[in-house]
């Protein structure tokens, strides 16, 4: 009888494990999907960022320009 009591645990314990191991593994997928989601964030903001330094950096440019258009007459 001991021994069956012995497996019956093991059984339980085994079965928990499992159940730990699923969750686990859904908490891993949800991280993996959180960071995908962040790292395209990130992404799309680089761009928009480069796009207003380059903007910014025209128009300092053409406004440079113009004030040595009229400034060297």
């Amino acid at each position: 009888m001991e021994e069956l009591e012995r497996i019956a645990k093991l059984e339980t314990q085994h079965a928990e494990m499992m159940r730990i191991l699923q969750e686990t593994r859904q908490d891993m997928k949800d991280m993996h999907q959180d960071m995908h989601e962040l790292k395209e964030s990130l992404t799309k903001w680089k761009g928009i960022s480069a796009g207003i330094a380059i903007t910014v950096s025209m128009i300092w440019t053409a406004m440079l320009g113009i004030y040595g258009i009229f400034a060297g007459k």
